[in-house]
């Protein structure tokens, strides 16, 4: 029996990276992609690195106007309150509109902490609205960023996340929520220009319909963004292996991928905790199924090129007996 691309005895494991399969995590080691915090890498689409430790406020992920059921669900390291408080509207404490601050942490949700330059004051303020004028994303409404005309603009108006085009720039923001694809690159050596973008593969050429075909053990493929992917095998019944696909190659798929992102954005999540709130959730929030589904079309197309289509549970089970069976013989 022939064993192409060396995968088909390979797919005992799920080949993706989001739920942490095959992963044994080491504190103090060097962690990859999808390691220690599965649960935020799943919504970006770059290579995540770092080193793993153990969490400081492990069950303290709760914020300001958040809900909770206990104290210590509640996180006061950054918000710089003394002692924890979960109220007795299952509330995380937090000072509200209009209220003295010291820094967001401290407002409650749909608020952020605005300091009056003339009076000296900081109070907890209403997140602005789009067209509103802006310093910065976290006094925008959670799917919204503070978009700036040019680098020299003092102000800067808030604009809906995954509005600017191919090519288009932004000033002061460094988040590539902003753009369309959900790519961004330094087009100055200070960060503050980003420009939007489709990464691509180094050599387009070896592409054939949008992906690259490769053997389980080939070495990595380069990518225009510097970055290295390896080849993963798919669920495809000839065991072939390809390739994560370069968004450049099927843009589409990328933008209903982003968009479908900002919709997990929700203003029942803390201005600091936009961008992964609602990845916590279970998968019976709706924004986050979306987002799921266009994941796999797109960041995870390959594991699902010439995918084996769904079958019964009877059928299932005598396809594992028959891989059971020839796994053995070999």
């Amino acid at each position: 029996m022939r064993r192409q691309a060396g995968c088909l005895f390979l797919r005992k494991k799920n080949p993706g990276l989001d739920n942490g399969s095959g992963i044994t995590v080491v504190i103090g080691k060097k962690c990859a992609e999808g390691e220690c915090r599965p649960d935020v890498d799943i919504m970006t689409h770059s290579t995540m690195t770092g080193t793993c430790k153990v969490s400081e406020v492990a069950s303290s992920t709760q914020f300001a106007g958040e809900s909770c059921t206990v104290n210590d669900d509640c996180n006061i390291m950054s918000s710089q309150f003394t002692v924890q408080n979960c109220t007795s509207a299952n509330k995380c404490y937090g000072k509200i509109v209009g209220e003295p601050c010291a820094n967001n942490w401290q407002c409650v949700v749909g608020s952020f902490c605005f300091s009056n330059a003339t009076s000296g004051e900081s109070n907890c303020t209403k997140q602005y609205t789009t067209g509103t004028n802006c310093t910065s994303e976290k006094q925008c409404v959670n799917n919204n960023y503070c978009q700036f005309a040019s680098l020299d603009a003092p102000n800067g108006q808030c604009q809906p996340y995954a509005t600017v085009q191919e090519n288009g720039l932004y000033y002061n923001f460094q988040n590539a929520d902003a753009c369309v694809s959900g790519y961004s690159k330094n087009t100055t050596a200070d960060q503050k220009t980003q420009q939007c973008w489709y990464p691509d593969y180094s050599d387009p050429s070896k592409a054939v319909d949008g992906f690259v075909k490769c053997s389980y053990h080939d070495v990595s493929l380069n990518y225009t963004d510097n970055t290295t992917k390896e080849c993963q095998c798919g669920y495809n019944a000839n065991g072939d292996a390809y390739y994560p696909l370069a968004p450049k190659q099927k843009p589409k798929a990328f933008d209903e991928l982003q968009a479908a992102k900002i919709k997990t954005y929700s203003d029942n999540c803390h201005t600091e905790k936009r961008s992964i709130c609602n990845n916590a959730l279970d998968n019976n929030n709706d924004a986050l199924k979306e987002y799921l589904t266009k994941l796999d079309a797109s960041v995870k197309a390959n594991l699902y090129k010439d995918k084996v289509p769904c079958v019964s549970g009877s059928s299932i089970k005598v396809s594992l007996i028959i891989l059971a069976l020839v796994t053995f013989m070999f």
